[in-house]
């Protein structure tokens, strides 16, 4: 489920069709091992994305050019463990439209 906002109210798009691979390391207690960096790629197809509205998808379709720009990737750059090490902040790449922009989770 992706989630945003528009000027007019929230958008929540969802797919089926996601490809990727997460690849990481992990300590005998079953944590990530972050000497060891952890890589990460995803890939969403624009066109695969829906709405429980449809003028919502074709102005998506529209705004975004599916032609030129067929999908959204993002790339792990960065994992840290967080207090306790059951959770982790994560920061990335995350190209969509054709400009790649660093995410940072808090």
């Amino acid at each position: 489920m992706l989630e945003a906002e528009s000027t007019l109210h929230p958008v929540r798009l969802s797919t089926h069709k996601v490809e990727g691979y997460f690849e990481a390391a992990f300590d005998e207690d079953g944590f990530l091992d972050l000497s060891v960096a952890p890589k990460g790629h995803l890939e969403i197809y624009v066109e695969d994305l829906k709405s429980s509205t449809a003028l919502i998808e074709r102005v998506l379709e529209e705004q975004v050019d599916v032609r030129r720009f067929p999908k959204i990737k993002a790339d792990v750059v960065e994992l840290q463990a967080q207090v306790g090490a059951e959770s982790y902040s994560a920061s990335g790449d995350i190209t969509f439209h054709g400009v790649t922009k660093r995410l940072k989770d808090d």
